[in-house]
C-alpha cells in the first residue's frame, strides 16, 4: 500500500465510510477507491483533488510525491490547470493566505489573479 492509499484508507475509516460509500459521495467507483487504497492507480489531478476537499485536507497532507507528481503531470493545457485551481480556491472552506483565513470572494478573486498572470505570460510566449 502506498503512503497515499494508507491515508486515504485512514481518512475513509475515521469518517466510518466503506469504499462505495466514499466512492459515491465524489463521484467514483468503489474499485477506484480500493485501487488507490491498494497503490495499484493514482487519482487523477480532478479526483485528487474531490478527495482533499471531501476530507478538508491539502495535497500536501498526502505526501506521496510520486503519486502526487503524476497526478499534477496530467496537466499540458494551461486553461485546464486554471479553471481546477479557481474552482479548488472556490470550494475550500479553510484556506489561509499570510495567516489570514481567506473568504469565499477572495478566495476567487486569488483564482481570477492566477487567471490574470498566465494571461501576462502567455502575453510575452512567442
Amino acid at each position: 500500500m502506498s503512503g497515499f492509499g494508507q491515508k486515504l484508507k485512514a481518512l475513509r475509516l475515521a469518517k466510518n465510510l466503506k469504499q462505495a460509500e466514499l466512492g459515491e459521495m465524489i463521484g467514483i467507483s468503489a474499485s477506484a477507491v480500493g485501487m488507490y487504497e491498494q497503490g495499484r492507480r493514482i487519482p487523477d489531478r480532478r479526483t485528487l483533488l474531490k478527495i482533499c476537499r471531501f476530507f478538508d485536507v491539502t495535497e500536501n497532507y498526502f505526501q506521496d510525491k510520486e503519486a502526487l507528481g503524476k497526478a499534477a503531470a496530467q496537466y499540458t493545457d494551461l486553461d485546464v490547470l486554471l479553471e481546477d485551481m479557481k474552482e479548488f480556491l472556490a470550494g475550500q472552506e479553510a484556506f489561509y493566505a499570510k495567516g489570514k483565513r481567506l473568504s469565499k470572494e477572495e478566495r476567487i478573486q486569488l483564482g481570477l489573479a492566477f487567471e490574470v498572470a498566465a494571461a501576462v505570460c502567455l502575453k510575452n510566449i512567442k
